[in-house]
């Protein structure tokens, strides 16, 4: 799951093929036992899922935004989140110029 977020929030998507080669190493003791597989199971329904990025911009203050995405449980949704474009934009690159205090909603790819 965590290798998928990081795929998402990269924007390296030559990890995908890591990602799909562990689902299909692990897909016959999955099959298998699927009870004993859950967190695979969570992880292989959201690679199947419409991806979605939220990056949330809070310049000096605290986003209720993201108060709410961290107490929920949004498997689908990957986030990031910080004070300022610079910053995220070493870690994801898509984030540069990015304004101050705002929210950013991205589904498969386009920009909301």
């Amino acid at each position: 799951m965590q290798l998928l977020r990081l795929v998402r929030l990269s924007g390296d998507y030559s990890l995908k093929e890591t990602v799909h080669g562990i689902f299909n190493t692990f897909a016959s003791g999955i099959i298998r036992y699927p009870l004993g597989n859950a967190y695979m199971l969570q992880a292989y329904l959201t690679s199947q899922m419409s991806m979605k990025e939220v990056v949330i911009l809070t310049g000096d203050q605290e986003a209720s935004f993201l108060k709410k995405l961290q107490q929920d449980f949004y498997p689908e949704v990957t986030y990031l989140a910080g004070n300022s474009s610079d910053k995220l934009s070493e870690f994801a690159p898509f984030a540069e110029g990015y304004e101050k205090e705002a929210i950013y909603i991205c589904e498969n790819f386009v920009l909301h």
